[in-house]
């Protein structure tokens, strides 16, 4: 089904605002780095940036894919909405499947206490 557009950080600029934020805080987990900031709206956003280093434009595509739909289904166990950018690793890149970034996207929620359990 995929994620919204609604859902998704589209500009570099919410990236740098996001990164520079107080209120943000990065997590590394499992060869991800993800920036979880709070934004007291209505609804989470998500951004996944990938790297050309990654490999090939179907590999980074499919990368997105997943964590996109790991974001989908798991939106309603968030405790609040936040902005969130993921950007993976080189060494992720052989092991991307469904439930390794689940694992790990799951894992860095809790970390952050965004996460109902």
């Amino acid at each position: 089904m995929g994620l919204s557009r609604l859902n998704r950080l589209t500009k570099s600029d919410n990236f740098a605002k996001i990164k520079k934020s107080k209120r943000c805080r990065k997590f590394l987990s499992g060869g991800f780095v993800f920036y979880i900031c709070p934004n007291g709206k209505n609804v989470s956003y998500l951004a996944v940036v990938c790297s050309s280093k990654l490999g090939d434009a179907c590999k980074r595509n499919r990368l997105k894919r997943l964590v996109h739909e790991v974001f989908r289904l798991n939106n309603a166990r968030f405790l609040q909405n936040a902005d969130i950018i993921v950007i993976p690793q080189k060494e992720v890149m052989p092991l991307v499947n469904y439930r390794y970034i689940e694992k790990y996207f799951l894992e860095a929620f809790q970390k952050a206490r965004f996460l109902k359990i």
